[in-house]
């Protein structure tokens, strides 16, 4: 294979303004050289991302249930799942919630794997002891599929 500079992966020196419409099309002929180079070493060149679809969201970031201080107790809750190991190697799950005003862990549940009417059955013995909060928030992991949303929409009402 011919080399194209002193290293193999360096082309002679050609300056290029980035600024400018012609440095613009050069950062993509360097981009395409860097992938027929890898494909020539035998390297695996990742594949091109997609462009998103659709129109983002409209809106203020301001006015977001995210942004929304917790201004009392029981006004903002949160809740995530943690995953941890124990010394033979055996996964754990653990499912934490918090009220946001006081910082005060509310409680976890930890087992082995957590589903659905594990994390339904754990929110109801929260809601009985703490008082059921105004606003939930999570971060919408594959834990949190649309029963237990749903179940968590019929307990506000």
């Amino acid at each position: 294979m011919p080399r194209v500079g002193p290293n193999r992966w360096e082309e002679p020196d050609q300056s290029s303004d980035a600024s400018s419409a012609s440095g613009h099309a050069s950062v993509w002929s360097e981009l395409d050289r860097i992938e027929r180079l890898w494909r020539q070493e035998g390297l695996q060149v990742p594949p091109q991302r997609l462009k998103a679809s659709g129109q983002k969201a409209i809106g203020e970031a301001a006015s977001s249930a995210w942004m929304l201080p917790a201004l009392r107790p029981n006004h903002v809750w949160s809740y995530d799942f943690v995953s941890a190991r124990t010394v033979d190697g055996r996964a754990l799950r653990i499912l934490n919630v918090l009220d946001e005003h006081t910082r005060e862990a509310l409680g976890s549940y930890v087992a082995r794997s957590i589903g659905a009417p594990q994390v339904t059955k754990h929110l109801e013995r929260l809601f009985a002891r703490h008082g059921k909060p105004t606003f939930m928030r999570a971060d919408n992991g594959r834990e949190f599929i649309a029963t237990v949303l749903e179940w968590l929409a019929e307990q506000k009402g």
